[in-house]
């Protein structure tokens, strides 16, 4: 019996290349899941943002620092581009987009910084349901880890002690974060300052640690409340 060896070469070379295909649509599929998931996270760090910060934009109805009041505004419209052409549903989108107009005219108009944050966090909170994105890590973060990254990575600009006095602080604009200041960080929740790690800070020096595992951001998100 002849064996035709070009058939079956040709058998495991059709095999092996739909293999390869199924492989790189796995790839594509996951790396738009994970790109998709940081929009989103975008999102809600921009709207944490806007929450925390308005308040030094605008006060009794006046804009009293130009530059943080057309941050404010950006950063918005940002968060707008972003839902809008995200993947959600529109029955979960069309309500996001509704509240974010209103988000816009409450800034616009130079609102009050409770009614700005009244807003901004239903959105948060709408965005989190509708994506069903973690805000909580999925084991107890460990805090030995925790500081260990933050040696590393963090005291040239926060400081041995997290008190914002790092040997590069009195060169950076905006100055580096206080984590020992009592009254900001009961603002600041372990997501915020996970979602702060993984992307940064546009407009600072504080860069994107996004290289850092999702056990990590956790592990130095809990050490610097924990300060």
């Amino acid at each position: 019996m002849m064996i035709n060896y070009k058939y079956i070469s040709l058998k495991i070379m059709k095999h092996y290349y739909k293999i390869i295909l199924f492989m790189l649509c796995f790839v594509s599929v996951a790396g738009l899941a994970q790109n998709t998931n940081k929009d989103f996270q975008t999102t809600i760090h921009l709207l944490d943002y806007i929450s925390k910060d308005y308040q030094a934009a605008v006060q009794n109805g006046k804009v009293i620092d130009a530059g943080e009041f057309s941050e404010m505004q950006e950063f918005n419209n940002k968060v707008f581009t972003l839902i809008k052409n995200s993947n959600l549903q529109n029955e979960a989108k069309t309500p996001i987009l509704s509240s974010l107009k209103d988000l816009t005219l409450l800034i616009k108009s130079k609102a009050s910084h409770k009614e700005v944050t009244i807003v901004a966090s239903l959105i948060r909170h709408e965005i989190i349901t509708s994506t069903g994105i973690k805000t909580a890590p999925l084991v107890w973060a460990n805090i030995e880890n925790g500081k260990n990254l933050y040696v590393k990575n963090c005291t040239t600009c926060h400081g041995v002690g997290g008190a914002g006095n790092g040997k590069l602080a009195a060169s950076l604009k905006p100055s580096p974060t206080n984590f020992l200041n009592d009254t900001l960080m009961q603002e600041i929740s372990p997501f915020q300052a996970y979602n702060t790690i993984k992307l940064g800070v546009e407009g600072t020096a504080m860069q994107s640690f996004s290289s850092f595992s999702d056990k990590e951001a956790w592990d130095l998100a809990f050490y610097i409340k924990s300060l």
